[in-house]
């Protein structure tokens, strides 16, 4: 299946749905039908604007199966992202169910965490099928930006050190001018 050339347009989520994913920060819905496939040039989640405006996502990993109940559960793609080979700024999640529904994008801190199904009455009003409770969820596919390598700070203490080494240097002039 190859994605469509038309852009995507994005709609806000539902008040409340952002507590439905553990540490989720920004949330939207997709109006593309095409999912998420990844034999697609660019990848749909990357197609103009793209989610949250970006359109440089790489696919990481995705979830089938993980442990759930129903609507929820937990999803963990800690061990994908620590064997990335860069640097990873934006993390999201991209949750999608079976017909009726498009793909739900979720912008998130930690690679672990609960999760609730977002494709609620609340997200799809016109959706088949949702009015008795939420759809259950396909799979979670999780995706990355590269980020800039962090900063590391030097420590309050190695600026002590610092200070104290400065301190010497200028106690040992003042003696040899003495």
């Amino acid at each position: 299946a190859s994605a469509g050339a038309g852009a995507a347009t994005f709609s806000e989520c539902a008040t409340g749905t952002l507590e439905m994913v553990g540490s989720a920060y920004d949330c939207t819905i997709s109006d593309n039908f095409d999912q998420d496939f990844l034999n697609t040039d660019p990848l749909t989640v990357n197609m103009s604007p793209g989610f949250f405006d970006v359109t440089d996502w790489m696919f990481v990993g995705k979830d089938e199966k993980g442990e759930r109940e129903g609507q929820s559960g937990t999803f963990d793609f800690t061990a994908a992202v620590e064997a990335l080979s860069y640097s990873v700024g934006k993390l999201m999640l991209v949750f999608k169910d079976g017909s009726g529904t498009t793909l739900v994008g979720f912008l998130v801190t930690e690679t672990a965490g609960m999760w609730q199904s977002p494709f609620t009455a609340d997200n799809f009003p016109d959706a088949p099928g949702i009015g008795g409770g939420p759809k259950n969820v396909s799979h979670i596919s999780l995706y990355a930006q590269e980020g800039e390598p962090p900063v590391v700070p030097l420590p309050a203490a190695g600026w002590l050190l610092l200070a104290g080494v400065g301190g010497l240097v200028a106690m040992r002039r003042k003696r040899k001018d003495a």
